[in-house]
């Protein structure tokens, strides 16, 4: 999961160096705090839903990362209980990224989809959480 989110960043990346004609120019920008300057490649709707996808995958991931370590601490024996539910997150996290993006080129996104998908992935990680702490 560590490596789908930091892969997720390939199309804004792609989009910088079409817009920019220099990715490192638009990622330096981007990176220093000047409050007078706007985002550098942030122009298109999609390339904003892609920020925002993998900045929700962030946010899922530590949630989800903490609950499966608990649960390897707690029960090391028993990984086989938790493998669907880590592929049902995996599942839940991909499936919302493709439909938050949405089709590339689009002003938006695909609807309802991302959310569901994303409340199916914190229900896997409350369910690693709670058999953990069990």
């Amino acid at each position: 999961m560590t490596l789908f989110t930091g892969v997720q960043w390939i199309p804004y990346i792609a989009y910088l160096l079409l817009v920019n004609g220099n990715p490192v120019k638009g990622l330096f920008l981007n990176l220093v705090y000047r409050p007078d300057f706007p985002p550098v490649g942030l122009e298109d709707a999609w390339v904003r839903r892609t920020v925002k996808a993998q900045q929700t995958n962030t946010e899922s991931l530590t949630v989800f990362a903490p609950a499966v370590l608990l649960f390897i601490f707690r029960h090391a024996t028993d990984k086989d209980d938790i493998k669907y539910i880590c592929w049902a997150y995996a599942i839940c996290r991909s499936i919302h990224y493709a439909f938050c993006v949405g089709p590339i080129g689009s002003p938006y996104a695909i609807p309802v989809v991302p959310t569901v998908t994303f409340l199916g992935s914190i229900f896997c990680s409350l369910t690693i959480a709670i058999m953990a702490l069990a």
